[in-house]
């Protein structure tokens, strides 16, 4: 009984890590982002997005150069 109580945990320790570690090799761990990464990353996406809008309106009024031009800001 105390071979069956101390041999058989061992031995699914051993295989746990050997598996464990070889899965690890294969596959990378998901990046987690923190609370203020999340929010960095949204002002980047809303000033690209602005910047964008503003350069949207100058070919606009590239292409509509004598008539209905809309103000740049």
């Amino acid at each position: 009984m105390i071979i069956v109580n101390t041999i058989l945990p061992v031995i699914t320790m051993i295989i746990g890590f050997y598996f464990g570690f070889r899965i690890g090799k294969d596959k990378e761990i998901p990046e987690v982002k923190t609370p203020k990464q999340i929010i960095e990353d949204h002002k980047e996406e809303k000033k690209e997005k602005k910047t964008k809008e503003q350069l949207d309106k100058y070919i606009a009024n590239i292409y509509n150069y004598p008539h209905n031009q809309q103000e740049v800001e």
